[in-house]
């Protein structure tokens, strides 16, 4: 069956899943990846250095050049950002991967 878009197939995933809606699919599809083992460790480093380092949300959104809502979903776990945009976090909150002996997220810099 042909698809005229994107969001049309994702529709048509999402009723033959068993979920009401697109959004009502989505939320769970979020809610399945903070319950990772990476998501939920990048969430918690990303939290503790935010702490450490006596900075926002929004600051760490401003640093990165992503939207405050794409910065909470990563503190949330919902999301993981790109290999680069990864890298650049961990710039950005002086992160020695290594050093956090963050075997999961090491791997995904390193795929």
């Amino acid at each position: 069956r042909g698809f005229d878009s994107l969001t049309e197939y994702q529709e048509h995933l999402a009723k033959e899943r068993g979920f009401d809606s697109l959004t009502e699919y989505q939320e769970h599809l979020a809610k399945e990846r903070g319950k990772r083992k990476e998501n939920k460790e990048l969430s918690a480093l990303i939290n503790r250095r935010l702490q450490e380092l006596n900075k926002s949300q929004l600051w760490l959104a401003e640093e990165l050049n992503v939207s405050s809502q794409t910065v909470s979903q990563y503190v949330q776990g919902k999301s993981i950002p790109k290999k680069e945009k990864l890298k650049r976090l961990f710039e950005i909150l002086e992160i020695d991967v290594k050093k956090y002996r963050i075997k999961s997220l090491y791997d995904l810099l390193n795929e």
